[in-house]
């Protein structure tokens, strides 16, 4: 399982073009191939519920823990790294040996992982 790190405001499709090539260098089989999106995992219309005043303690950093690694997702402007949730998601893996962090985006349409 991989976490996904990103900012919300990339076309649903570059997200999951961005998956697929992922899976693809990582050559995860299809039915294998899972990605934690908070989107759809945490409870959106009681957010609160998921927060604590730790962060450590929140859904976010459980899934990163539980995951083999993060994939930050970027557009063009590398908005990700000008949100605190993504900052705190990839100081998370930085700090965790053992975590895989890899970085993809899209350009001209077509997904690359860095």
């Amino acid at each position: 399982t991989w976490f996904t790190s990103h900012w919300w405001g990339e076309s649903v499709l570059a997200f999951i073009r961005c998956c697929e090539r992922h899976a693809e260098l990582r050559k995860l089989k299809p039915d294998e191939a899972g990605y934690w999106v908070c989107g759809y995992a945490n409870r959106q219309h009681d957010l609160g519920a998921d927060l604590s005043i730790d962060p450590s303690e929140s859904s976010f950093s459980k899934a990163l823990m539980r995951a083999d690694g993060a994939v930050l997702i970027l557009d063009e402007r590398a908005t990700a790294f000008s949100r605190i949730w993504c900052d705190f998601e990839m100081y998370t893996v930085i700090r965790t040996p053992g975590k895989m962090l890899d970085i993809a985006t899209i350009d001209a349409g077509e997904a690359y992982v860095l």
